[in-house]
């Protein structure tokens, strides 16, 4: 997702990272991952949004 909005560890485990952006019919997306190495990705989690992390787009302005 090149066009992401958002992209931080999680509160609760720094292991652990979310990601806020839009796929390709701009549906806004929270996909959690971890990092393995620098070429490798481990995605866990991803869903439409939820409002519970909304506010976290307003920390990068």
């Amino acid at each position: 997702m090149d066009g992401y909005l958002y992209d931080g560890p999680m509160d609760d485990d720094v292991n652990k990272r979310l990601l806020l952006g839009f796929d390709a019919k701009n549906n806004l997306l929270e996909i959690m991952y971890n990092i393995i190495n620098e070429n490798c990705i481990n995605v866990f989690h991803a869903m439409k949004a939820r409002r519970t992390f909304l506010t976290l787009l307003n920390q990068n302005q």
